[in-house]
């Protein structure tokens, strides 16, 4: 298979954080500063992007897997699979098509990770894999900083988009 130079990053952190406003504040800054980005959301429910009755549902009703449903410019593949999807392999589908893929959930993969938690309580400061902390804190005493990693406002997406293309991205690219 091809490789292409391509990063991932993760962004991590309780339900209701804000995780999703920020990977979708991030997309938008980034792609911005002209990058593509591929993104991925790690759902622990079933997900399904057909609709009951269209035709494409009706196929994989019948048994046709995988299936895939294309129109209007879109492309959707599914297939029903006991397979579980690492983040490496999952980027290797965005390899030439996006310059970082930004993927929500996958924790405990080995992969460089944007971590939500409170200024006071941040046990990942010690985890390789945490490159940054996104918290909802504005306290008088923010820092910038915990154990040498950023701390960003998750509100501040310009700043961590900043970050990311200046100071992450050319650390992280890799073939995948």
């Amino acid at each position: 298979m091809e490789t292409n130079s391509l990063s991932v990053l993760i962004v991590t952190g309780p339900s209701g954080s804000g995780k999703t406003t920020l990977i979708e504040r991030l997309i938008r800054d980034v792609t911005g500063r002209g990058l593509r980005v591929g993104a991925v959301k790690r759902s622990h429910h079933r997900v399904d992007v057909d609709t009951a009755g269209k035709d494409s549902y009706r196929f994989r009703e019948a048994g046709a897997n995988p299936v895939a449903l294309t129109g209007g410019g879109l492309f959707f593949f599914t297939e029903k699979t006991d397979a579980a999807f690492d983040p490496a392999m999952i980027a290797r589908w965005f390899a030439g098509k996006a310059d970082i893929v930004i993927m929500e959930g996958f924790k405990s993969e080995p992969f460089p990770r944007l971590q939500f938690a409170d200024l006071a309580d941040m046990p990942e400061k010690d985890d390789n894999h945490v490159v940054g902390f996104i918290t909802a804190e504005t306290a008088a005493g923010f820092s910038r900083e915990s154990g040498g990693k950023p701390v960003f406002h998750r509100d501040d997406a310009d700043g961590i988009g900043e970050w990311l293309v200046e100071t992450l991205l050319p650390r992280l690219r890799k073939d995948i």
